[in-house]
């Protein structure tokens, strides 16, 4: 037997205790960060595991870092030049428009490229009341730099459809009153479901619904703005709406991106991060938006590789005559679009590249959101 003399080595009972008061003294300082941010993850309500983990560091003090990866990451990520894959587009919904027997915004095609099947045609959705087409749905490509980047806009007809605005489980505010999720069986005239803008923890913006203020309403910003007929409509707070005894639900988001039908000055410059965090418009992301055209139907617009410019310009080239972004970044961006089935409404997507689930809003989804049904 071999003997260590002058060295005390510590016996078993010895190092398991040294062991057992490092793990104690690990798990002290890392479970109070690993519990609720795990709790956030995996919470109540839809929402894509990377957006909150980022929403999550944001609310814990790290705001600037995400700020800063999130321009790294989406800024250097330029989209493809070459014409987008078939599985990136929507499969026909019938037989587009005749000319004149729609919207009439011309949609835009890219100059010396071939022109896809479907591509800047309008497509008639469910019918409204009156026989007529209560929404038209189209796909193109904003973008003669990056060919690849595909738009999906509705034209929702203001006359045919009523709006809601509905809280998630932790937007506005955690704890708001619900519902929060739409209930098809209760809304057979389903037609559209819609994401709506920013977290309000990222935004000096209000939220206004069935006379309750969760943050109070500023002057100057992009507001939709619901009326008790249900009417959805676009405006600066203060200028284009305001508040009245007629007003249901205001959800304001950063400033106009379209104003009297062209684009915002100062969009690449972003003044006073008037559109959100620095350089966060020259990202390459997913983006969408809300307007409204001359005659008072709102347009709907979402896409991948947007910047905030390409975005406004999309915008414009859809009809909009007023606009304001609305979430962004993967994930965020959704429309579902809603038919009568055999047994029960059938759905699909604006775009097949959206990345939510179908149902996401017919279960408690955690942000706000909008639908539409029939009047």
């Amino acid at each position: 037997m071999v003997r260590t003399r002058g060295i005390r080595t510590a016996s078993a009972p010895s190092r398991r205790l040294a062991l057992g008061v490092v793990g104690i003294v690990v798990a002290s300082l890392v479970l109070p960060v690993l519990i609720p941010f795990g709790l956030a993850v995996a919470g109540a309500g839809e929402g894509t595991w990377s957006a909150r983990a980022a929403d999550w560091v944001r609310d814990h003090g790290g705001a600037a870092l995400v700020d800063t990866v999130e321009n790294a990451w989406y800024t250097l990520r330029a989209p493809s030049d070459a014409s987008p894959p078939s599985s990136a587009l929507p499969a026909p919904a019938g037989a587009p428009v005749a000319a004149g027997h729609g919207p009439a915004t011309v949609l835009p095609v890219i100059t010396g490229r071939p022109t896809l099947a479907g591509e800047a045609r309008w497509y008639p959705g469910r019918p409204g009341r009156d026989g007529r087409p209560s929404l038209y749905t189209a796909w193109f490509r904003p973008d003669a730099a990056h060919a690849g980047v595909v738009v999906g806009v509705a034209s929702l007809r203001t006359a045919s459809l009523r709006f809601r605005l509905f809280t998630g489980t932790v937007q506005p505010v955690t704890g708001a009153a619900g519902p929060h999720a739409v209930d098809p069986s209760r809304d057979p005239g389903l037609v559209a479901i819609f994401n709506s803008g920013w977290r309000m923890a990222d935004v000096h913006d209000g939220f206004f619904l069935d006379g309750r203020t969760y943050r109070p309403l500023v002057p100057g910003q992009a507001s939709a703005v619901i009326d008790r007929q249900g009417r959805l409509t676009v405006g600066s707070w203060g200028r284009e709406v305001g508040p009245g005894p007629g007003v249901v639900a205001v959800r304001q988001n950063l400033r106009l991106i379209v104003d009297g039908g062209t684009l915002t000055p100062g969009l690449d410059a972003n003044p006073h991060q008037a559109w959100g965090s620095a350089k966060n418009q020259f990202e390459y992301t997913d983006r969408s938006a809300l307007g409204v055209d001359r005659s008072g139907n709102v347009i709907y617009l979402a896409g991948r590789g947007l910047t905030l410019h390409t975005l406004a310009v999309a915008l414009v080239d859809a009809g909009a005559v007023r606009g304001m972004e609305l979430d962004i970044h993967s994930g965020l961006p959704m429309m579902s679009l809603w038919t009568p089935g055999p047994h029960g409404p059938v759905g699909r997507k604006l775009l097949p590249t959206m990345i939510s689930p179908l149902d996401r809003y017919l279960r408690p989804e955690q942000r706000d959101f909008f639908d539409a049904t029939l009047r």
